[in-house]
């Protein structure tokens, strides 16, 4: 996906987002707090000796 098809794609969620949650009310996300976590690899700490 071009970053042009990426952003016309986010575009569109928004907009339909938008539209069902002022039909429908807010959708909530559960586990917002995981969403802060770091993914994937860790980089090596370095510790002085």
């Amino acid at each position: 996906m071009t970053p042009q098809h990426a952003k016309s794609f986010w575009k569109a969620l928004e907009e339909n987002i938008q539209k069902f949650e002022s039909q429908y009310g807010e959708i909530k996300l559960q586990g917002l707090a995981a969403a802060n976590k770091q993914i994937g690899f860790k980089p090596p700490t370095v510790t002085e000796k």
